[in-house]
């Protein structure tokens, strides 16, 4: 009910459609939590710029599947193929019961190089 109200009010003072997909995920669990620090920890040894979020763990009886994106930096000098296998091996060595789903994204960091870029902006200007 609170998404539909939040698609509504979009709608209405936006004029903007929005689709918001809700999907319980258990993010404050110790396991979720040491699969993330664990996760974070392969990825530093490729490149400490890769992370990962929207980690969703689906635990089985012989198998645990980790579904989620992979943050690339833009920078980063890797085909996404390669950069995919690389990921997958890592994960395996660590733990052989991991199958690994993600997909990658790429970002490039936004740097200020004037801390007075934003003056004169009025918050109520159209742009």
């Amino acid at each position: 009910r609170i998404i539909t109200q939040i698609q509504k009010d979009f709608w209405e003072d936006e004029g903007v459609h929005m689709s918001i997909h809700y999907e319980p995920v258990a993010v404050r669990s110790n396991r979720n939590e040491q699969i993330r620090q664990e996760l974070n920890g392969l990825l530093a040894k490729l490149n400490p710029g890769l992370s990962i979020h929207d980690l969703h763990i689906i635990p089985g009886k012989d198998k645990t599947r980790l579904i989620f994106d992979l943050i690339k930096p833009e920078d980063m000098d890797l085909d996404n193929d390669v950069l995919k296998e690389k990921v997958q091996a890592l994960i395996r060595q660590a733990d052989p019961r991991y199958q690994s789903f993600f997909a990658i994204e790429s970002y490039a960091p936004y740097q200020v190089e004037n801390k007075h870029d934003f003056d004169g902006l009025d918050d109520d200007e159209d742009l």
